[in-house]
């Protein structure tokens, strides 16, 4: 079974290759090209602190975002609550859950959601603004299934229904995340692989994209013009991971991970991130680094943070994590989140 395993990791991996190498070569600089960023703001302040080095660990419910695949992994039902103060008063929230269902099987769904402050409406004829004010939203909605193949093996998709909206104008679409994580079984290696936001462009329409111009100059007749605003279609932001991770033992109750990945992404080129962790009981320091960004605001650099767990019985756990990320000229953010297993 093991030899079938690494087949099948051989084939993805090979996929994934050609998959990252296409989208390279279709595209030297797409900076700016994808939409529905929402979806890249990382989730789960233990894998921030690592860096975003997180495809070949997966072994929380953050797994519902980083690698489907890593839930079937999970030994207990799990819950995760995470917020973020972004930028510019932006709110960004993100809940998920994972539910075991035996024979190495694991559901989930997750729901991401973003909004921002509403904004003054301005015209030409009223630039100092009209009264009346636009809001705008960012939502996903998540189903996932996951499945050890092995006990060293298993595969993950997660569907989802992405939606965004400015003022009354929409876009909406369906997307993909597909992952794999292997236990190599060898000096407690861990390899990883993931796309993720798989899917077709999306396209703002909406009445607010509709309108009528006054003709007062036009000779032939008064009658106002009716007209549509037709908006390009952009992509969802794909991302491609690979990655590798290393557990190593101290002791009964103290241990180190180490991770690293590399990433394709259709909007950042190619990227780089390294983590670790070390815990000791229920306390967690980590440290992680991000490298391959521009150098405006990005996250490129250091990221740091810490954990710890709370027993509530033998079989039930509180997690509280933090992450700092400094995001160059934009400041930094602080990140919190909250894990529960049952």
């Amino acid at each position: 079974m093991k030899r079938t395993s690494a087949y099948i990791l051989i084939l993805c991996a090979l996929s994934w290759f050609g998959a990252s190498g296409l989208m390279l070569a279709q595209s030297s600089s797409g900076e700016g090209t994808a939409g529905a960023k929402f979806l890249s703001i990382a989730v789960g302040s233990r894998a921030v602190a690592m860096g975003d080095a997180f495809v070949a660990v997966a072994n929380d419910a953050s797994s519902l975002y980083w690698n489907p695949a890593g839930a079937s992994f999970l030994q207990n039902n799990a819950l995760i609550l995470n917020h973020i103060n972004w930028f510019a008063d932006i709110k960004h929230d993100y809940v998920g859950s994972t539910f075991s269902i035996g024979d190495g099987t694991t559901i989930g769904a997750s729901f991401t959601f973003m909004t921002m402050p509403d904004q003054e409406i301005t015209t030409v004829q009223q630039p100092e603004g009209t009264g009346l004010t636009y809001g705008a939203s960012s939502f996903a909605f998540g189903l996932t299934f996951a499945r050890r193949l092995t006990e060293d093996f298993a595969l993950g998709v997660t569907g989802k229904y992405v939606r965004e909206q400015i003022w009354e104008a929409a876009a909406s679409n369906i997307g993909f995340d597909l992952g794999a994580l292997y236990d190599i079984g060898y000096q407690d290696l861990t390899i990883g692989l993931s796309i993720l936001n798989l899917g077709a462009n999306m396209k703002f329409g909406g009445r607010s994209l509709e309108g009528q111009f006054e003709r007062d100059d036009w000779p032939l007749s008064k009658e106002p013009l009716n007209y549509t605003l037709n908006t390009n279609d952009y992509a969802l932001p794909l991302r491609m991971s690979l990655g590798l991770s290393k557990k190593i033992g101290f002791s009964p109750e103290s241990n180190a991970l180490l991770a690293i990945s590399v990433n394709n992404n259709n909007d950042l080129g190619e990227t780089y991130s390294g983590g670790v962790e070390y815990a000791f009981r229920s306390f967690a320091l980590r440290g992680g680094y991000r490298s391959g960004y521009n150098d405006v605001g990005d996250g490129a650099g250091f990221s740091a943070g810490a954990g710890y767990q709370f027993h509530l019985n033998s079989r039930s756990k509180m997690i509280l994590d933090y992450a700092y990320h400094h995001y160059g000229i934009l400041d930094s953010i602080n990140r919190f989140t909250l894990q529960f297993t049952f």
